[in-house]
């Protein structure tokens, strides 16, 4: 039998009702990503006792974990990934990073000569991570990373009734980005933004799977490298002031977009390397700041349009 191909394989998603559960005749929507990397551990319980030899003498099942981390571009395909990992959904195009959890039911089709189907339910979201750069040759770069309820490995039949396609889709590049800095037009060389959700997993006498999922501490971090032409925006990082950022990102055609807005940034830390002798850089780390007035860290605006 020939090996399964990635180019024959389909990653589809649902969103939850209640976590851990595909709700009933699902229509799953295809997520086109640039890697799916599924891990599966089982916490292995050892047994030490003393006996008449120096070796390990029983290796017991313990609890399971199915771990997995995705990347892809950014394009108007991923909104149901970006909705589970913020915890609500687009209202009025308008999302919120919420003190919530919501979860998905995936399935990863592989398709050829062995047609296997695995499946990974009640899968949430730790971790995001945004990469824009001026020097790069790919669209913006998303990443991220979770871990599922329970997950079946290899069955044979499908659980989606059906299956809508990303159908034509137009990533997100670096020359349709923009950045404001307390209202300021920034321009930028590269940026990161790094998102995480503490996440603890339940785990209860009677399963090697956890109960569920709760939800712990949320962050809101990046960095930037800026040029050194500009002392007003200078005299900003190196006063650690604090100041709202508005990221823009943009397709290529110019009709779509997602505006990130975080209320307040703290610039943590300020450097001017001297590396060579062409562009000098500022480099600087940011942390967003819990702000009352819109109840998150970091809200997104989107236009598909």
């Amino acid at each position: 039998m020939p090996a399964a191909r990635g180019s024959t394989t389909k990653l589809v998603a649902i969103a939850e009702v209640t976590a851990g559960t595909t709700p009933a005749t699902p229509t799953m929507l295809e997520m086109v990503v640039k890697s799916f990397s599924p891990r599966a551990t089982n916490n292995v319980i050892t047994d030490n006792a003393i006996r008449s030899h120096p070796f390990t003498d029983r290796i017991l099942a313990g609890t399971n974990v199915m771990e997995f981390g995705l990347e892809y571009n950014l394009d108007q395909n991923h909104d149901l990934l970006w909705e589970t990992f913020f915890g609500q959904a687009y209202s009025s195009n308008t999302l919120k990073f919420v003190d919530a959890l919501k979860t998905l039911s995936m399935e990863s089709q592989t398709g050829g000569t062995l047609a296997k189907f695995d499946h990974y339910l009640g899968s949430m979201f730790s971790s995001m991570g945004i990469s824009v750069s001026a020097s790069d040759t790919e669209p913006v770069a998303i990443s991220m990373s979770g871990r599922a309820m329970t997950s079946t490995l290899d069955d044979a039949a499908t659980i989606a009734t059906a299956v809508t396609g990303a159908g034509v889709l137009d990533p997100f590049t670096f020359i349709g980005g923009a950045l404001t800095i307390g209202g300021a037009a920034t321009k930028i060389m590269s940026g990161t933004i790094n998102l995480e959700r503490a996440v603890d997993p339940l785990m209860e006498v009677g399963s090697a799977n956890p109960t569920e999922f709760v939800p712990g501490a949320c962050k809101a971090s990046g960095n930037l490298t800026v040029a050194y032409r500009d002392a007003a925006m200078s005299d900003i990082f190196e006063g650690f002031t604090q100041s709202a950022q508005v990221y823009t990102f943009s397709s290529a055609d110019g009709t779509k977009s997602r505006a990130l807005t975080f209320p307040k940034t703290r610039f943590l830390s300020f450097g001017r390397s001297i590396t060579s002798r062409g562009i000098r850089t500022q480099e600087i780390s940011w942390e967003a700041e819990y702000d009352t007035s819109s109840a998150t860290v970091l809200s997104v605006v989107k236009d598909d349009v």
